[in-house]
């Protein structure tokens, strides 16, 4: 029976992964200037952070800008090519 002392000191343990190789023999590489936990996998030498303060620095949001970028831009400059050839 684990008493009172010891069920107020278990940790709970969370198993980081490395976004590029997927390998979890990762280890903490200090903090970034806003104070968020780096983590540097010696497999592949990346170094990556969990969480971020700004949202634009996380994985996959430049790919996603672009994504909605090009699907809008395409019918924008085709509606000001249109326009600019009726105004001429």
């Amino acid at each position: 029976m684990v008493g009172a002392f010891e069920r107020a000191h278990i940790m709970a343990l969370n198993i980081v992964y490395c976004p590029r190789c997927n390998s979890d023999h990762v280890y903490r590489h200090g903090k970034s200037i806003a104070g968020h936990v780096c983590y540097r996998c010696p497999a592949c030498l990346h170094v990556f952070q969990i969480s971020y303060t700004y949202e634009a620095y996380k994985p996959g949001v430049k790919e996603k800008i672009i994504q909605m970028v090009s699907t809008v831009i395409p019918p924008v400059c085709s509606k000001l090519a249109s326009i600019r050839s009726s105004t001429l």
